[in-house]
């Protein structure tokens, strides 16, 4: 693993994220997927597609108190980021 985010170039963007603007107004559809994975011990990874070609590669892991190798940080750090954005 050589980073922890990445960009992924060029994602194709999910299905609905092109839907057209209604009559009179704006539209604007938030779609967010994403494929996770476990790989080994505590190590997941997440594909996190945004919407509109937007894709990043996210890995978590855990500390070795809970059997991880501390490698990245765990999904509850994540949590309190996005909290904290």
């Amino acid at each position: 693993m050589s980073d922890i985010v990445s960009k992924i170039p060029n994602s194709a963007p999910p299905p609905d994220a092109a839907e057209p603007a209604r009559q009179g107004g704006t539209r604007r559809n938030i779609v967010i997927t994403v494929d996770a994975e476990t790989m080994d011990r505590q190590l997941k990874k997440a594909t996190v597609h945004g919407g509109r070609g937007t894709a990043f590669e996210i890995w978590c892991d855990e500390s070795a108190m809970v059997g991880g190798d501390d490698s990245a940080p765990s999904p509850l750090m994540y949590f309190s980021a996005g909290i904290a954005f």
